[in-house]
């Protein structure tokens, strides 16, 4: 049996750093082959500060980070 057929790119949200704990609304989305990718989701924070906060787009073979700083007041 060859290699698993291509699922398409996804996308996950993950909190790096903060000082209190973040629920994201959809975390991760699933991809669909040949179809563009795009992702949407709310950040719900438990407490003030500055949140690092990453979106990793994966196609089952190659990843990228983009990385986003959040002040919450």
């Amino acid at each position: 049996s060859g290699p698993a057929p291509p699922k398409g790119t996804s996308i996950r949200w993950m909190k790096y750093r903060g000082p209190g704990a973040v629920t994201f609304t959809t975390a991760s989305t699933d991809g669909v082959y040949a179809k563009p990718t795009e992702s949407a989701t709310t950040a719900t924070f438990s407490a003030p500060g500055s949140y690092v906060l990453r979106a990793i787009a994966s196609d089952g073979y190659l990843e990228s980070v983009r990385t986003f700083t959040v002040t919450v007041k």
